[in-house]
């Protein structure tokens, strides 16, 4: 059996019935006709029987020299956007470093927001400022040049929520809700990839905090490692 990693092949000697050696060791296959052989390749889903010397490539879509994505991927990724609390937008940014095994993803993310006030000192003014500092676990569709996840965890995280009812030079008075404590953020990511290094893409996060639901929006830059070369 040959898929893209190894070869698979029964054996009698020393009393061995299967092992297996990396297809980077072996540049060809010769198949004995005498001996009725059969090879499964299991990533073209075919069975190829021949008694002529076969090069690997014929086997499977990517030779020796091509790219596939990685079994495992580190993806770390920074944004600015917008963010919004009830009916406030301002700005906003996520970091986050994320280890992918297969289709499973472990995330730490930081995410910030505050509100942008350039009109000066006036009554009635809504403000709002938080973060969250969170682990998430979620499943993520991978391929060689984009991802696109899905994850929930938890987070440390403070909120605060605003209104300035009286204005004055030396301060003012204001109306204030605040929470800090444990939250479940929810988060999507899309990446659009490079073979390997560099990447652009998006984050949403939805941070379910009791009485605020601040969500973020932002353009992102990537950077890890995602692809091997075989």
């Amino acid at each position: 059996m040959i898929n893209k990693f190894e070869i698979f092949y029964d054996s009698k000697k020393h009393g061995e019935k299967l092992i297996y050696i990396s297809r980077d060791k072996v540049s060809s296959v010769i198949l004995d006709s005498t001996s009725k052989p059969s090879i499964n390749d299991v990533d073209l889903n075919k069975t190829i029987s021949d008694d002529k010397s076969k090069t690997l490539y014929v086997f499977s879509d990517a030779s020796l020299k091509d790219s596939t994505y990685s079994p495992s991927g580190i993806y770390v990724s920074g944004g600015i956007g917008l963010s919004n609390i009830k009916d406030m937008n301002g700005f906003g940014v996520l970091l986050s470093a994320s280890f992918a095994h297969e289709s499973q993803l472990l995330s730490l993310t930081y995410m910030g927001c505050t509100t942008i006030d350039l009109g000066g000192l006036g009554n009635n003014r809504d403000y709002m400022r938080g973060n969250y500092l969170g682990i998430l676990f979620g499943e993520a569709a991978r391929g060689e040049n984009g991802m696109l996840s899905v994850s929930a965890g938890i987070a440390t995280s403070e909120i605060t929520y605003s209104t300035l009812r009286q204005a004055s030079p030396t301060g003012g008075f204001y109306d204030s809700h605040n929470y800090s404590g444990i939250s479940c953020p929810i988060e999507i990511k899309g990446f659009l990839l490079a073979y390997n290094v560099i990447g652009i893409g998006f984050h949403y996060s939805l941070n379910l905090t009791p009485g605020y639901c601040p969500s973020t929006f932002t353009i992102c830059l990537v950077f890890g490692a995602w692809n091997i070369e075989r």
